[in-house]
């Protein structure tokens, strides 16, 4: 609200001193011509970069954090495919899109770790035949 009221003083005292005033500069026209968001192009180009580069350069724990805070404005700015906005599970059962597991992954082979296999395991069928229930007769 500060900079709308510093606009709105600022043209009152232009217009009163007969100055020429852009139209990027006037508080209520501002919205019509507004600059595109250029922040979700840039979170989305650099997102694409460390995830190309996740398998072979190790990132810090504050790149890593600027990552995924890159990821969630993306998501909610509408800027990554479904896919990799998707929620999955981790090892750990912990919720995250899928985007950052993947990362997070090649992060773990990048350190020379084997990577995690995500697929659900299913159980082996016994071979073994089941045990028959007795079945109790009440008088």
């Amino acid at each position: 609200m500060g900079k709308f009221v510093q606009r709105s003083v600022d043209l009152g005292i232009d217009l009163h001193a007969g100055k020429e005033t852009p139209s990027r500069q006037i508080p209520i026209i501002r919205q019509f011509y507004g600059q595109p968001d250029k922040r979700g192009i840039t979170e989305t180009t650099l997102i694409r970069k460390m995830v190309k580069n996740s398998q072979i350069k190790i990132y810090n724990h504050v790149e890593v954090a600027r990552f995924k805070r890159y990821v969630f404005d993306a998501i909610k700015l509408g800027r990554l495919k479904e896919d990799d906005a998707k929620l999955v599970f981790d090892v750990n059962d912990k919720e995250m899109p899928k985007i950052i597991r993947d990362f997070l992954n090649d992060q773990r082979l990048a350190q020379g770790l084997p990577k995690h296999d995500y697929r659900k395991k299913r159980k082996k069928k016994s071979t073994t035949p089941k045990k028959q229930k007795k079945k109790r007769i009440f008088p």
